[in-house]
C-alpha cells in the first residue's frame, strides 16, 4: 500500500506532496512534487495521483496527473483554469467513484468529474459554470441507479435546495427537487454515505442535522436538550457506513463529539473538550429568545445564566 502527504516546511503556504509505501524504509518514492496547494487524490488503481498547482500568484490554478514512477516534468495537464479570479480544488467524492475538480471564486462553481477507474480520460462538467450560481454535488444510488444529488443556489434558491440529476445527463436541464428551496431555511453542506444522507441547516439562527434514508425517502432530525447550540459534520472516510460523526457545542456544553448510528437513532460520545479550570455544565443554563425588530423581524437571542440566577427582571 501506498499513501501520500503533502507539507508545507517554511510557512509559505507552498506545499510538497510526498509518496511512500507503507511499511517501508520511510522513504520517498521519488522526487516530491513542489509548489502544490496540497489537495490531491488517488485514481482506484493507485498508479495516478492528482494534484492541484499554485502559480507565481499563490492561485491554484490547474490540476495535473502524476504517474508514480515517471518524470515529474511528464505530469499531465489535466484541467486549466484561464479566468485570474477563479480557484481550483481536486479531491474524490465520498464514494470513492470520481475524481472531483471544483472551479470557483467566492459566488460561482464549476465541478468537473473523472471517474477514478478510467483515470487517462478527460473530465466532464456536471453544469458549466453560471454567474452567482453555486453548487456542490453527492454521488449516491437509489435502486440500483446512479444519481448526483446537487446542493445549489440556482433558479432562485437564495436559502439553497437540494436536486437530483441522473449521472448520464448532471445538468441544469435536468435538476428536479429533492429538498425544495424554504426562505430562510438555509442548508449549509451535506454529505453522502451509501444509505443515508446527512445534511446541515440552519433555521431561525439555530443549527440541524436531517437524516434521509435514500432508499425510502424518510427524514429525521437529531434531537438535543438545550435551546440554544452549534453543530458540526464531521464526515471522516467510510461511505458504507450508518455511522454519522458530528461536534456539539453550547454555552454551557464543552464541544463534544459524537458518533451518531443513523438507523438506530442513537449516539455515543468519543470525544469531550477538557477545561483545565474545571467546568459543570449542570451550573448553568442556556435559554433561546427572541425580540422584534423595528422593521418587524425577529431576531434570535441566546441567553446564558447561572442555573441559580433569580429572574425577577
Amino acid at each position: 500500500g501506498l499513501f501520500a502527504f503533502a507539507a508545507d516546511r517554511n510557512g509559505s503556504e507552498r506545499y510538497a506532496i510526498h509518496v511512500r509505501e507503507i511499511g517501508g524504509d520511510g522513504g520517498d518514492m521519488g522526487p516530491a512534487i513542489e509548489g502544490a496547494r496540497g489537495d490531491f487524490a488517488w485514481a482506484k488503481d493507485s498508479k495516478i495521483l492528482f494534484y492541484t498547482e499554485l502559480d507565481h500568484n499563490h492561485r491554484p490554478w490547474c490540476v495535473k496527473r502524476h504517474r508514480l514512477g515517471a518524470d515529474l516534468a511528464a505530469a499531465e495537464l489535466v484541467y486549466e483554469e484561464k479566468d485570474a479570479g477563479f480557484f481550483v480544488g481536486v479531491g474524490k467524492s465520498q464514494s470513492g467513484r470520481f475524481i472531483e475538480i471544483t472551479a470557483h471564486d467566492h459566488t460561482t462553481t464549476e465541478v468537473h468529474l473523472i471517474e477514478a477507474d478510467a483515470p487517462d480520460l478527460p473530465p466532464k462538467v456536471v453544469e458549466p459554470r453560471h454567474r452567482d450560481r453555486e453548487y456542490s454535488i453527492a454521488h449516491v444510488k437509489i435502486a440500483e441507479q446512479d444519481k448526483l444529488y446537487i446542493l445549489t443556489n440556482a433558479d432562485g434558491a437564495e436559502d439553497f435546495k437540494i436536486v437530483e440529476a441522473p449521472l448520464a445527463a448532471p445538468g441544469h436541464a435536468n435538476w428536479t427537487d429533492v429538498i425544495a428551496h424554504q426562505a430562510g431555511l438555509l442548508i449549509r453542506s451535506m454529505v453522502e454515505f451509501s444509505g443515508h444522507l446527512a445534511r446541515l441547516e440552519r433555521i431561525d439562527g439555530l443549527p440541524r442535522i436531517i437524516i434521509r434514508e435514500l432508499a425510502s425517502g424518510a427524514e429525521h432530525a437529531i434531537e438535543f436538550g438545550e435551546e440554544a447550540y452549534e453543530l458540526g459534520l464531521l464526515p471522516g472516510y467510510e461511505f458504507a457506513t450508518i455511522n454519522l460523526r458530528f461536534t456539539y457545542s453550547s454555552m454551557t456544553t464543552p464541544r463534544r463529539t459524537f458518533d451518531y448510528d443513523m438507523e438506530a437513532r442513537t449516539r455515543v460520545l468519543r470525544k469531550e473538550q477538557e477545561v483545565p479550570s474545571g467546568h459543570d455544565a449542570g451550573d448553568y443554563v442556556t435559554r433561546r429568545l427572541f425580540a422584534k425588530a423595528h422593521d418587524g423581524e425577529k431576531i434570535p437571542i441566546s441567553l446564558l445564566a447561572r442555573a441559580d440566577t433569580a429572574l425577577d427582571g
